[in-house]
């Protein structure tokens, strides 16, 4: 299978069991490794092959044949005894014991209206098929491309958690310096550790869940389920995307372009019923040798065992009348033709739809964005504050572990907000029929 053009980067083996993967290197691997998209592949070989199976009768058929029979009961005819200067009716035997026939026969189609249609109709199959190949490609690289932003917002995640430890760990020995001092209460130093064991417990269950969304990520990608990944690219990374004025129309997805093929089917199978009202032409030929003998003595070395005989001529059908299954069968096209004009229609309402619904979802993901990253810069703010207060002893214990666990979340939720910009863009490409061009 070839692998898009914009997808070409490949990945870095630092170890035997550690693999460094940009986005780019992620999805070049799945679309290569991918059992689907080979699977998919495989259906557009048999479809070109059936294409060129239907082509076959546009050139001469040629078939050499022999065939032997034994009349074991020779068939007779009677006829009038006057032929033979006799009275009544004589009963005459036609035909000998054994024959055989054996020659060549050649064929040749020379018009047929409705034929020529239908190997038109297999050139639009083998489209469908492209298709339907391109459309499980945009499946994949979506699935990669969405399951490894979550990887990285969930590293991000972890890493959060785990300095928030870190940072539960130090306010825990100040807390219990000042308890063994009699400066603060033992109950104190015992809230900040079950703080800790909380947050730990938090990130050992994130890092259980991270495991299995890259153990997916390397299934997708045919990877060594044993394999470290690493993964390179950053969620903080923007992406190049279609402002409102270059959105295109929904003809450029690849569902609109499959029912404007399946429209374009059922038009010519329209045309090739209306067209199985005109007549058809061939050519044939054959050359044969018959052998006829009561006995068999075919090879008894004679010469006149066979006779030599041939046919050359052109064989004119004209469909006159089919007890009315033509005509039924030009009726259920014709129904067919409107259903999927109906039916495009409304798919290309939806298609607009969604684009709509894209670009809404993509706005609202950058100014949430921007909003989560205005209420982090502040919880910074605050919990240095309070951390430098708690250590003058001017802000309570409440107050800080408060702050903490306000930070925490607050850069929980930003890095989420960032998955979510990510997932927008991949949704507004893909809406666009962009997502295999990026």
């Amino acid at each position: 299978m070839a692998v898009l053009a914009g997808w070409s980067a490949l990945p870095m083996f630092a170890q035997d069991n550690e693999v460094s993967l940009s986005l780019e290197a992620a999805v070049s691997m799945a679309l290569q490794n991918s059992h689907t998209i080979k699977i998919a592949d495989l259906e557009l070989q048999r479809a070109l092959l059936q294409r060129r199976e239907g082509q076959s009768a546009l050139y001469p058929q040629v078939e050499a044949y022999s065939t032997l029979g034994y009349n074991y009961a020779i068939p007779k005819m009677v006829i009038p005894g006057e032929v033979f200067g006799q009275s009544g009716s004589i009963p005459v035997e036609f035909g000998t014991k054994y024959d055989w026939n054996s020659g060549i026969k050649v064929s040749l189609l020379l018009y047929n209206q409705s034929y020529y249609t239908s190997l038109r109709v297999l050139t639009q199959l083998v489209d469908v098929q492209r298709l339907s190949v391109e459309q499980k490609q945009e499946e994949l690289v979506f699935q990669v491309s969405q399951l490894y932003y979550l990887c990285l917002m969930m590293q991000q995640q972890q890493r959060v958690l785990d300095s928030t430890v870190a940072n539960i760990k130090r306010i825990e020995n100040i807390t219990t310096s000042m308890a063994n001092k009699g400066i603060a209460r033992n109950a104190d130093a015992l809230r900040v550790a079950k703080d800790r064991i909380k947050v730990q417990a938090d990130a050992e269950l994130l890092g259980v869940q991270l495991a299995q969304q890259e153990n997916l990520l390397k299934f997708l990608m045919g990877l060594n389920l044993q394999a470290k990944l690493v993964l390179t690219d950053s969620l903080n990374q923007a992406g190049s995307l279609a402002t409102k004025s270059e959105v295109l129309v929904p003809s450029t997805t690849i569902e609109f372009r499959l029912m404007a093929k399946q429209l374009q089917i059922a038009e010519l199978q329209q045309e090739s019923a209306k067209q199985e009202y005109l007549p058809s032409v061939a050519f044939y030929a054959q050359h044969y040798y018959q052998g006829m003998r009561d006995e068999f003595d075919f090879f008894d070395g004679e010469k006149d065992r066979f006779s030599k005989a041939g046919v050359v001529g052109l064989n004119i059908s004209v469909p006159i009348f089919n007890g009315f299954a033509k005509r039924s069968k030009l009726q259920q096209q014709q129904v067919q033709v409107k259903q999927l004009r109906f039916q495009q229609e409304q798919l290309n309402q939806l298609l607009t739809k969604n684009i709509s619904d894209a670009e809404l979802n993509y706005s609202n993901s950058l100014v949430a964005l921007a909003h989560y990253s205005a209420v982090l810069d502040m919880a910074r703010e605050v919990y240095g504050v309070t951390l430098s207060g708690y250590n003058q002893q001017a802000v309570s214990l409440t107050d800080l572990l408060i702050a903490d666990n306000e930070l925490t979340q607050s850069e929980l939720s930003y890095n989420n907000a960032l998955y979510q910009v990510k997932t927008a863009q991949l949704n507004l490409l893909k809406a666009q029929g962009q997502l295999l061009n990026r």
